[in-house]
């Protein structure tokens, strides 16, 4: 009579299933929490204020209105995402 083992090849394919499934929502769980403790934190950097000093500058520029991006240090950074956003602050008021 032949003993039988307690595991076979497809009860170790369903268990290994089961511990990715477990794994991958245990990754995005602790994703969400970590995402929750930064929540205050997002979208403050350090250079915010420059960004928005120098696309100031740009619509300045382009309007026509001033040369001093001309002069500036920082004219080389991109502003494709603060320049639209001033310059719909400025319209709306």
């Amino acid at each position: 009579m032949a003993i039988r083992s307690w595991w076979t090849p497809s009860s170790l394919r369903t268990a290994a299933a089961v511990v990715t499934a477990r794994s991958a929502w245990l990754a995005c769980a602790l994703f969400l929490l970590a995402g929750a403790a930064v929540l205050d934190d997002y979208g403050v950097g350090g250079d915010t204020g420059t960004q928005r000093r120098i696309a100031g500058l740009v619509l300045n520029y382009v309007m026509g209105r001033s040369d001093a991006l001309l002069h500036s240090p920082d004219r080389m950074y991109g502003v494709a995402v603060e320049a639209p956003l001033l310059w719909a602050e400025r319209a709306l008021g």
